[in-house]
């Protein structure tokens, strides 16, 4: 997949000059960031954002490992029938791209609904060994997931919101609603092609029902803004399986360019804990089939682009936005692998 930043750049810079709107380029967090901002009573917004991650390589304890060493580890399904001892499936590359549709409607200036939807494209390249004796590399095989994922729906309450200062209390539900189950063919060690239940990481959800809460909290001077942001997403219902609770906390510094657009540093890290529960359907030697390979701590350092422009006539201004995440620490559970840089772009409008 190409790089969209390349693409986006130029009319960042375009749009800037023709903001005409008392709309600010810090007056939302940086694009990464969610449920930053209220509204007024009776104003709408729609959103979409569209984000795309790499990854590439393995990490064991967070500390890199090589194919030759991973097959070494155990496979923790070898008691299942004709299983190898070993792992002899090694995930190489993995991209996960999601498009989030929002909305937002404020039913007063103390209280607004956020909605949002989720589509998940997930693709994955992965190396078959032989099971057993030289582990001779058999080849390669490509998984892929595409699923409306989740939808979720919160309240937003304005504790602050004045001219130098906005918090926000956020409460909400987050409903996982693709498949389970999904299936695709797999490279297997004995060197035949077979159509298994794909890993977690793969699947379109995981039928769970989370109970996410957060507060943000603004301050704003004369060309630049501090924020804070931080969050938890708990699992409030689960099926035989669910990704683990999560911990996020996002710092950022904003400051005008002009009075269309903007630059961003944010700090961001995430705490996750391992899967709950675990699919008897999911196996294979193949260190994504194991719950307790996913989850653990990551922070990153984000930059970002705001700017404000009129593009649609209404009473506030079209917003375009880009942040680029870049990992500076990954201390993730047991062998998984090794994210790369993340791409977030955003369209924001309000009526």
């Amino acid at each position: 997949m190409h790089s969209p930043v390349k693409f986006l750049i130029p009319f960042l810079f375009f749009f800037a000059p023709l903001s005409l709107t008392d709309d600010t380029p810090i007056s939302h967090a940086p694009i990464g960031v969610m449920g930053d901002h209220a509204h007024k009573k009776g104003e709408i917004m729609v959103s979409l954002r569209i984000s795309h991650m790499k990854m590439k390589g393995n990490l064991l304890e967070g500390s890199s490992i090589t194919d030759s060493q991973i097959l070494t580890l155990p496979n923790p399904n070898a008691g299942m029938q004709n299983a190898p001892s070993n792992l002899s499936i090694v995930p190489q590359e993995m991209d996960m791209r999601m498009y989030m549709f929002g909305g937002m409607f404020a039913a007063s200036d103390k209280f607004t609904l956020m909605g949002m939807m989720m589509f998940k494209d997930l693709e994955m390249i992965s190396n078959t060994y032989q099971g057993m004796m030289n582990r001779n590399l058999l080849g390669s095989f490509n998984l892929s997931s595409k699923a409306l994922s989740q939808v979720s729906l919160f309240g937003l309450i304005n504790i602050v919101d004045n001219d130098s200062e906005n918090s926000i209390f956020k409460i909400g539900f987050i409903q996982a609603i693709g498949d389970n189950n999904k299936t695709d063919v797999v490279l297997t060690p004995m060197n035949s092609q077979m159509e298994m239940i794909v890993p977690y990481g793969m699947q379109g959800s995981d039928k769970s029902t989370k109970l996410s809460i957060g507060y943000t909290h603004k301050k704003y001077f004369f060309t630049n803004s501090l924020g804070f942001q931080i969050q938890s997403s708990l699992n409030a219902n689960e099926k035989n399986w669910a990704f683990g609770n999560e911990y996020e906390t996002s710092i950022w510094f904003q400051k005008f360019f002009n009075n269309s657009l903007s630059w961003s540093l944010r700090y961001n890290f995430v705490k996750e804990e391992s899967i709950e529960g675990s699919d008897s359907d999911i196996t294979g030697p193949v260190q994504t089939a194991n719950p307790y390979n996913y989850g653990g701590s990551s922070s990153s350092i984000g930059i970002g682009f705001n700017t404000v422009f009129n593009l649609f006539e209404s009473d506030h201004s079209d917003r375009l936005a880009i942040e680029i995440l870049f990992p500076i620490n990954q201390n993730k559970n047991g062998l998984q692998m090794d994210s790369k840089e993340k791409i977030i772009l955003g369209y924001q409008k309000a009526f």
